[in-house]
């Protein structure tokens, strides 16, 4: 079952546009001030405290891309899905199900409509104008609801392969050490 409220997905992708935003703007404030303390401060110590630097701001800018990267992934869904509505429920395994069902009524009224077709001791113009808009709604119905399938697995599977995409970082915490002397 594809449950989608793009409402909801909207206000999470917006939490973290901002939280992406204040990421950047700390990251940015304490790597520049670590980077400034090694200026005045030139031993061994401070050298391997710079490369720790260097390191940590590696890791996280990994952290910051991978953050990003789960974000694009919100983005495709809340994109795709909101072509279809601001709440999306499909059961694609009852797909098939449901077009079945939309064709034995379409049949129904096939057969209604000939049967009364042959009735011509009675005019039933207009009754048999009304099954046949009826049939015809049916016909748009089914239609409709083919495209949104095949839109529905196609949006999964660009889904599923963005997903399989990611990747896992782990956060190690800060682990230098100063040995004073």
């Amino acid at each position: 079952m594809i449950v989608v409220n793009v409402t909801n997905l909207k206000t999470c992708i917006e939490g973290m546009n901002e939280i992406l935003d204040e990421l950047e703007e700390t990251k940015i404030n304490l790597f520049n001030q670590l980077k400034n303390s090694c200026v005045n401060w030139q031993d061994g110590n401070s050298r391997d405290f710079e490369q720790e630097i260097y390191l940590e701001r590696n890791e996280s800018d990994e952290l910051y891309n991978e953050i990003k990267e789960k974000k694009e992934v919100y983005d495709l869904i809340s994109n795709r899905y909101s072509e279809l509505g601001q709440k999306v429920l499909c059961d694609l395994d009852q797909k098939d199900s449901l077009l079945n069902c939309i064709r034995e009524v379409n049949d129904m009224l096939s057969t209604i409509i000939n049967d009364m077709q042959s009735v011509t001791a009675i005019s039933l113009g207009e009754p048999i104008k009304y099954l046949n808009s009826g049939k015809e709604n049916l016909n748009d119905l089914e239609s409709q609801a083919k495209e949104t399938f095949i839109k529905i697995k196609e949006y999964e599977k660009d889904i599923n392969s963005k997903i399989k995409g990611l990747t896992t970082l782990t956060v190690q915490p800060f682990d230098f050490d100063i040995e004073i002397k």
